[in-house]
């Protein structure tokens, strides 16, 4: 199963994401904003219960020097 998707760029440190009004204002504003920094992605694998309703995944992956994004896992 290929699975695809974007990602967006969200803020990584705590004091900012709880500014922001917390976790999920963060990733809510990260989906409904078209101007927010998104890479994409391509999975082989199942689709991680995470990825559900604007959530968010945990990736492991490499990188190349062209800076393709190719995750290993998805969870």
């Amino acid at each position: 199963m290929t699975l695809s998707f974007a990602v967006a760029q969200v803020p990584g440190d705590n004091a900012t994401v709880a500014a922001e009004g917390g976790l999920a204002a963060v990733l809510h504003a990260a989906v409904i904003d078209p101007k927010r920094a998104r890479l994409s992605v391509s999975y082989n694998g199942p689709k991680p219960d995470l990825l559900n309703n604007e959530a968010q995944a945990i990736m492991t992956a490499t990188s190349t020097r062209t800076g393709s994004f190719t995750p290993t896992n998805c969870f």
